[in-house]
């Protein structure tokens, strides 16, 4: 998780806000005023307006004269949460605005409204609850992007816009799925007819991740989250990532569970894969049938349609979209 550097700040006693300089930037401070409201703070030179730079529910950034710790007065884009259960979000925010402070320091108002702008439909959205089986879904799918196929291919994962495939290439296709069971077992839900039928071009591969629910555990969506951020290149990627996990209904901390790795394979999906797809059937549903859910046991796959168990062993497959 994030460190919450605001975890140390007394609340003040004869000034309006106690501030401290932000770890990852020098020109970035954070600082809680008198209600106990948490402040990111950015000095920004004289020359910028004075005024609401940002509004959203929650969340006020705008840019103020100010004096911290008895100095002269500065220019500072003062970010506000006014809302402590969105507190935990507000902390990868601003862990994201000194980040982009760092890359842009010659231009940092824009370096604050822009990142701010990015995390507007996280933060609007922000409160609902995740079921253990929603959560686990995503987990699976952030664990193959970081860990298979590799961050460079952001743009295959349209999972979340409603295709039927995971991850979708002109080259191959992914579908991701993922168990939660102690005992370790390659059984799958698959939701429709639809979901493991050949996609429209390319091959087409099943990944299957095991996981057991463990509060000692380390991997957790959020902390994917933060390694696909911290490896995407530029803020157009950080965009479209997070345009994503919008379209989910995800934001920081929605998620809390932790997750310990037990398996992971991946599987050409070819004859003798256990799969029921329209196709297959010689004629339609029955009437009055709309859909058709079943589930799978992959120790029934043949051995021979196993590609790899480990990200290496699936490098050459995942090096091939690089040509």
């Amino acid at each position: 998780m994030t460190p919450d550097p605001w975890a140390r700040i007394r609340r003040p006693q004869g000034t309006d806000i106690t501030a401290e300089r932000h770890s990852q930037s020098d020109h970035v401070f954070v600082g809680v005023d008198r209600s106990t409201n948490r402040h990111l703070l950015v000095e920004v030179p004289d020359s910028v307006p004075l005024g609401v730079a940002l509004r959203t529910r929650g969340l006020i950034a705008e840019v103020v004269n100010m004096a911290l710790d008895s100095q002269e007065d500065r220019t500072w884009v003062d970010v506000v949460c006014i809302d402590p259960t969105k507190s935990d979000v507000f902390t990868i925010v601003a862990s994201d605005i000194a980040r982009a402070v760092n890359n842009a320091p010659e231009d940092r108002l824009s370096a604050v409204t822009g990142t701010l702008e990015r995390w507007q439909r996280f933060w609007a959205g922000f409160g609902g609850s995740w079921s253990l089986e929603r959560e686990a879904g995503l987990f699976g799918e952030l664990w193959f992007l970081r860990q298979w196929l590799g961050t460079a291919h952001l743009q295959m994962w349209v999972g979340p816009l409603g295709n039927r495939h995971d991850f979708v290439s002109p080259i191959f296709s992914v579908e991701v799925k993922t168990t939660v069971r102690s005992d370790g077992s390659a059984r799958h839900a698959i939701s429709s007819l639809d979901q493991l039928s050949d996609p429209e071009e390319g091959e087409f591969y099943f990944f299957s991740l095991q996981v057991a629910q463990d509060v000692g555990a380390v991997n957790s969506v959020d902390v994917l989250y933060q390694q696909v951020t911290e490896l995407l290149p530029d803020d157009n990627a950080r965009d479209l990532f997070t345009d994503r996990l919008a379209e989910l209904g995800w934001a920081p901390s929605s998620t809390t569970r932790t997750f310990r790795v037990l398996g992971q394979s991946l599987y050409r999906v070819g004859p003798g894969f256990p799969r029921i797809t329209t196709a297959m059937l010689q004629e339609t549903l029955p009437t009055g049938v709309e859909s058709l859910s079943y589930s799978i046991d992959l120790a029934a796959c043949p051995a021979e349609l196993l590609v790899a168990s480990t990200p290496t062993g699936a490098r050459a497959l995942m090096e091939g979209l690089d040509t």
